[in-house]
């Protein structure tokens, strides 16, 4: 779901800021609880396979928690055979009601902490990460917030940041612009294929090396200079580039069924059909059409809206709406469309908050809704849409923290141990993130409003 705003201000393109993946990480010791004692403590057990370790220890050095990065690696390993974006650079998204994160900026890894894990990678290549001066070009940030920018400026740090996430983790990822660059550069280019079978896309887990880091960043730079390099002009046919999407996909099928792995569909985008304001019925029925074709299709499809323009919100809010109604109404699994809205960080987290409080939006679960990790688990669609009960809420901790339900006590019978146990595990991180709701750094489950939550 996505807020709306009635004003908007015309702009020429600004100049985006660094991209960030995480713009809200700092390593502390999180206080001590006032919650009730502990009667009994849980034995939890990472069950699930590191398909990479360094991979692992990188992503934890961005800040996430042992579940999401898990949810991840097992997403692109078993989940997700490759992402598909489609980049909306028409005119419209010269419009300043975008928003770009703000912070300063520190390495990817850490000089103190970038030597911590390294058993399965060699020193070259840690030097490669470490002193190079791109640093895969990809920003650590402490967030305080977002200032306005272009719709386009939004687009360029969303799509840059995720092309040096899928190219740092190997995972096939296609970016299509929606009409031709006006620089005269490619329209279509791609990360994280070093380690795929480049016929069907099967992703191969293969020991690093440095000439594949070394791949790997001149991918995400080149995606970047391409980004940076363009200025929006042109209509938003975004009815047609879904259609295309859709024929690569039934291209993939044979061998995406034998896997039963699906495509991520990214659709990054200001929303207006028409090149204006996205009010003309026959656009909005065609893009309603495109997006229903791809039922039946293992897909999973997240539309990032990069405006704020009323109509444009209601028509994609009502569209979400209908889309898991419609959901709900068929019978058969193989028929349901996987589909989330999602508007930018801040006012998702505003989203967010109010019906699960108790929760820290933060970035890098921002960053997960976006790559599409929703076609993992269906709690991430819902976290805007609903406050969840205290099974959800179990589930949900479980699959942040990186544990099973099974082994979280029951909220609905022993809602003490349950919430203590839920602040050990988030002790154990001993992570805090930027919390844009209350403006400071804080842990992920803030303990007084999961209490309430609970009751």
């Amino acid at each position: 779901m996505v807020l709306r705003s009635e004003s908007i201000t015309n702009s020429s393109a600004v100049s985006v800021s660094s991209v960030n993946l995480r713009s809200d990480y700092a390593s502390s010791t999180i206080g001590k609880s006032t919650t009730t004692n502990i009667k009994t403590h849980y034995h939890h057990h990472n069950s699930k396979n590191n398909y990479n370790n360094k991979n692992n220890d990188w992503l934890k050095e961005l800040g996430l928690p042992r579940g999401l990065r898990d949810t991840l690696l097992r997403n692109i390993q078993e989940v997700s055979s490759k992402r598909i974006w489609i980049i909306d650079n028409s005119g419209s998204m010269k419009m300043l009601d975008g928003h770009e994160i703000l912070g300063g900026v520190h390495s990817i890894a850490g000089e103190e902490n970038v030597n911590d894990n390294t058993n399965n990678v060699s020193n070259d290549i840690v030097n490669v990460i470490n002193n190079d001066h791109t640093k895969l070009n990809s920003k650590m940030i402490s967030n305080t917030g977002s200032s306005s920018s272009t719709r386009w400026a939004e687009a360029q740090e969303t799509v840059n940041c995720h092309a040096q996430l899928s190219s740092v983790l190997g995972a096939p990822t296609d970016f299509h612009l929606l009409n031709k660059p006006s620089n005269g550069g490619p329209q279509k280019f791609r990360v994280g294929y070093d380690n795929a079978n480049n016929d069907n896309n099967i992703i191969n887990v293969v020991k690093p090396s440095m000439s594949m880091f070394r791949k790997r960043q001149s991918d995400s730079n080149r995606v970047e200079k391409i980004m940076n390099r363009q200025k929006p002009k042109g209509k938003t046919p975004l009815h047609e580039a879904i259609l295309d999407a859709r024929k690569e996909v039934i291209r993939m099928l044979p061998q995406l069924r034998a896997d039963g792995m699906k495509v991520t569909i990214i659709i990054c985008t200001d929303g207006c059909t028409d090149g204006d304001a996205a009010n003309d019925n026959n656009n909005q029925q065609e893009l309603e059409n495109s997006l229903e074709s791809l039922k039946g299709l293992p897909v999973c499809v997240v539309i990032r809206l990069c405006t704020d323009y009323g109509h444009v919100v209601d028509f994609f809010n009502g569209l979400d709406v209908r889309m898991s109604n419609n959901n709900n109404n068929e019978g058969s699994s193989s028929e349901l469309l996987t589909l989330d809205v999602l508007d930018d960080y801040e006012a998702e987290a505003k989203q967010v908050y109010e019906l699960n409080p108790w929760l820290n939006y933060a970035l890098v679960l921002h960053r997960m809704r976006e790559m599409g990790l929703q076609g993992s688990s269906e709690l991430l669609d819902h976290l805007d849409q609903r406050s969840f009960t205290g099974d959800e809420i179990r589930s949900f901790c479980a699959l942040l923290f990186g544990t099973t339900s099974d082994l979280l006590p029951d909220p609905l019978c022993d809602e003490d141990n349950f919430v203590s146990e839920i602040d050990i595990l988030q002790k154990k991180e001993k992570q805090l993130h930027w919390n844009p709701n209350k403006k400071k750094m804080s842990p992920w489950i803030d303990i007084d409003e999961l209490l309430i939550a609970l009751q």
